[in-house]
């Protein structure tokens, strides 16, 4: 598992080789994560906002 979230910016899963930054959401291509269940709103906005995005266009 490192090496499919290496390199990318998330929220959680240091172990596993991300960018681990500390923000409510960290989205990174079709990624999209966060801290915890505190930041489900921002979190559910995010989904909301990406799933509107025409893909190739998002963060």
């Amino acid at each position: 598992m490192a090496t499919t979230l290496q390199g990318k910016r998330i929220a959680i899963l240091v172990a596993a080789g991300a960018d681990v930054v500390e923000d409510e959401v960290a989205i990174d291509g079709n990624l999209i994560s966060s801290r915890s269940p505190g930041d489900l709103p921002a979190f559910c906005r995010a989904i909301v906002e990406q799933s509107a995005t025409p893909q190739g266009s998002g963060s």
